[in-house]
């Protein structure tokens, strides 16, 4: 081959390959050109995100603002301009700046610091908000850049502290409230108990706090009371119940409880809140009371056979009176005839009586009250002491004609009912009486009970031991 045909044979390769270099110039600027047309439509899409997103995003260096979307501006108040002129710090509350600071100079270090965390902001117009923040570090054209999302939580703030104002109000009314006060949850479990129940019940909140709220009713109230409870739950409303729970020392209490339903907003059940108060006293006099009631049924009862009889033997005596009643229309003017001597003999009588009540008064007053004076001086026990002065009182009742008025005023009061009547008047208390009598208080207390009833002072302010001295 001459040099010539070489020569041409080299420019037809290297022609070749110049139009193969360009071909694959032009396809690739025709890439690069859909790359930047997709990364521009890529860029379009991703700014219209960011500003159309409710959350602040925020973009700086250093202390300096590089770009804001419009929740920022809706938020701080600041248009971008004014942002772009100002410091990062100026939007950051007073009160939070040294924290500000220190999670940024910690991520700097390359130390750990919240994902999250919430902060005051000042507003343009002088307001303060909360803010929800987040950052993120990242390197664009070799700088150092932090990507900030804000979230203006605010209203939430605001709504969590005025549900622990009102949360911590009735917090500090629960446990100033004399009643007990307790949360159940959806297990039946105690998970706040007021500090009453350790007055009430003598357990400490923290030993019931997780405990079943049942175990410790008395045997025959739980299934009861559970029927009553769940009822509550199932139909979703409120109940009330008394039952008896078991003290700290053993014993047990009655409680009045009142418990309210509380259901999410799907109607689920999530617990109860349970108000209990102490019926212990009230529940020792109903008991009392029901024994007076019974003890009084059966007296009336009584008094009904008896009355009874009365009219059925006041029938028959009203059929003798008129059988007799001839017999005594004939007798009446022999009667009237003895009456003259009756009343010679009558006054005669009563002129005896006066003479012997003064030969009595006279002799104890003589004879007896001196020995009484010269025991007086002796030592005696304290049991002689109190024969002594019962023995003393009862002549001086035998004196005053006491115990005869007494009895023939009301003459329905048992020979005991004068005995225990006698000791009242002088001033004895019930023990007192009962351990002269060999009885007991209570037996005492029921015949108090029986002599204010014939003597007619029940449901009167009136003192029994002035109204027996009164009738001497």
């Amino acid at each position: 081959m001459s040099g010539e045909n070489k020569t041409k044979q080299e420019l037809t390769g290297k022609l070749h390959e110049s139009h193969h270099l360009v071909a694959n110039l032009k396809w690739k600027i025709s890439q690069h050109k859909q790359t930047e047309q997709t990364l521009q439509e890529s860029e379009r899409q991703f700014r219209t995100l960011i500003e159309s997103l409710p959350i602040a995003v925020v973009i700086y260096e250093g202390t300096k603002f590089l770009y804001t979307n419009p929740a920022f501006e809706k938020i701080t108040g600041y248009s971008r301009d004014e942002v772009y002129q100002h410091d990062v710090w100026q939007t950051v509350h007073p009160d939070y700046k040294e924290i500000v600071r220190e999670y940024v100079q910690r991520r700097l270090q390359g130390e750990p610091v919240p994902e999250v965390y919430t902060f005051k902001i000042i507003t343009k117009s002088g307001e303060e908000r909360w803010v929800e923040r987040s950052a993120i570090d990242f390197e664009l054209n070799k700088k150092s850049l932090v990507l900030i999302t804000g979230t203006d939580i605010t209203k939430r703030k605001q709504a969590e502290e005025a549900l622990r104002k009102s949360e911590e109000r009735y917090r500090r009314i629960a446990e100033n409230m004399s009643d007990m006060v307790s949360d159940v949850d959806a297990e039946g479990l105690f998970s706040y108990v007021s500090p009453s129940h350790q007055r009430i019940l003598g357990y400490r909140p923290e030993d019931l706090l997780g405990t079943a709220a049942f175990d410790k009713f008395h045997p025959d109230d739980k299934d009861r009371v559970s029927s009553i409870y769940m009822e509550g739950v199932i139909t979703k409303t409120d109940s009330e119940a008394e039952y008896r729970y078991r003290h700290a020392d053993g014993h047990y209490v009655w409680l009045r409880s009142s418990g309210h339903i509380i259901l999410d907003g799907t109607g689920k059940y999530l617990g109860s809140i349970i108000s209990s108060s102490d019926i212990t006293k009230r529940k020792q006099l109903e008991d009392n009371l029901e024994y007076l009631v019974q003890e009084r049924t059966t007296e009336l009862s009584q008094s009904n056979k008896q009355l009874t009889e009365e009219i059925t033997e006041r029938k028959e005596a009203e059929a003798a009176l008129k059988k007799k009643a001839d017999e005594l229309k004939i007798q009446s003017q022999k009667l009237q005839e003895l009456n003259a001597t009756l009343k010679v003999l009558l006054k005669q009588r009563e002129e005896d009586r006066t003479e012997l009540e003064e030969k009595v008064l006279s002799n104890v007053k003589h004879l007896l009250f001196p020995q009484l004076e010269t025991l007086q001086e002796q030592r005696l026990d304290a049991k002689g002491k109190m024969h002594l002065d019962i023995l003393e009182g009862n002549l001086k009742n035998i004196v005053s004609s006491f115990s005869h008025r007494l009895s023939s005023k009301y003459t329905d009061l048992t020979p005991t009912e004068i005995r225990v009547a006698n000791l009242i008047r002088e001033g004895k208390t019930t023990k007192e009486i009962s351990k002269f009598l060999g009885s007991s208080d209570s037996a005492i207390n029921i015949h108090r009970f029986h002599i204010r009833r014939k003597l007619g002072l029940i449901g009167k302010n009136i003192n029994l031991q002035s109204h027996l001295s009164s009738i001497s």
